[in-house]
Order: C-alpha cells, then structure tokens, then sequence
C-alpha cells in the first residue's frame, strides 16, 4: 500500500512518462492489464487508452502539465483524486487547455481504474492575429508579457 507521498510520486511519474513522453512502452508498468478509463461517461479498457495514446502521439506536437492544483489521497482505499490542467499544441497548429479532476484507484502498484471529468478551457491564443500599436512601451516589456502569459495559471 502506498502512503500519500509514494502515490503522488508515483502519478507524477506517470504523467511525465506516459502522457508528457508519450512512452507507450511504459503503459503496462503502470496500468493493470484490468483498467478501466472512465471519461465523461466513455469507457475505455486497456487496450482502448493504448489506443487512444497512440492517437495523441500522432496527431499532438506538444504537451505541457500544470502542477496538480488538488491532490487528495485516501490510504485505506487507495484512491487519489487530482485536479491539473493540460496544454496541447496539436500539429495541424490548434491549441487547447483542458482541466481535468481525476480519481485514480491504485491496487498492487499499479492504476486499476481511473474516473476523469474534463472540460476545455478559453484560450488567449489561437491561430488568428491581432496587430496594433503599442505606444510608448519597450520591445522588451511586450516580450515579457508574451512570455509572463505562457506561464499564467
């Protein structure tokens, strides 16, 4: 059984590995061969989230993670619920944030379960322009605030 510290080292070494690197190798030293998705109602078994990560790899050119705003963890019935964001740059160019709240059910070291709600966040950016004057401000303030808007959240 893992202690509240081991299951969120344990997730966040999920995430890096399977959803940010994308090693599909890695799905079934972390998922049962039982798991079961559940997102917004559609359930996918192993060989369907298998499925689903290969489609991500193709068609996604990158992925950023937010830190997980919520982490709760039950030890007697390990379970962990988690609330995090996720940003997605798909290579045709569209972008998008999505927030998630996750319950993942851990047994024997591994995810047997997972229960997910999300839903698309508004964008600041998308592939549309805007051009206007910036009167007296510096190259390098409106650099800073492009920069300052990539890491909002």
């Amino acid at each position: 059984m893992l202690n509240k510290e081991q299951a969120y080292t344990f997730l966040k070494q999920v995430y890096q590995d399977v959803i940010l690197d994308l090693k599909l190798d890695k799905i079934s030293d972390y998922f049962s061969d039982q798991y079961i998705q559940v997102t917004v109602g559609t359930e996918v078994n192993i060989q369907g989230f298998h499925t689903h990560m290969e489609v991500l790899k193709s068609i996604v050119e990158t992925r950023a993670l937010s830190p997980f705003y919520d982490f709760l963890f039950d030890e007697e019935k390990q379970k962990a619920t988690l609330r995090y964001e996720i940003h997605v740059k798909k290579k045709n160019g569209n972008i998008g944030v999505i927030e998630i709240i996750a319950i993942f059910e851990l047994k024997n070291g591994g995810i047997l379960r997972s229960n997910e709600l999300t839903r698309s966040l508004p964008s600041l950016w998308t592939r549309s322009y805007f051009v206007s004057t910036a009167g007296n401000v510096s190259t390098e303030t409106i650099k800073q605030y492009v920069e300052n808007q990539k890491t909002r959240g």
